[in-house]
């Protein structure tokens, strides 16, 4: 039932892998600018991961901070 974020979309023989991110669930998601970076920024590096399979944290070492 949630509305998602973004979408990892994996490369193939004809198109490159992307992220797609929705502005307007990631807008309403946050309660202030500073708030929409983060989430942003945090959103991003998840899809990143995704795509990737690698660790967030290898994407971003400071994600392990961010959970605090």
């Amino acid at each position: 039932d949630r509305v998602p974020l973004a979408a990892a979309i994996e490369a193939d023989e004809h198109n490159p892998g992307q992220v797609v991110v929705f502005r307007r669930p990631l807008e309403r998601r946050a309660a202030s600018r500073h708030g929409l970076r983060i989430l942003v920024h945090r959103t991003i590096v998840e899809q990143l991961a995704a795509l990737t399979g690698l660790d967030v944290t290898m994407i971003d070492p400071a994600a392990d901070e961010d959970d605090d």
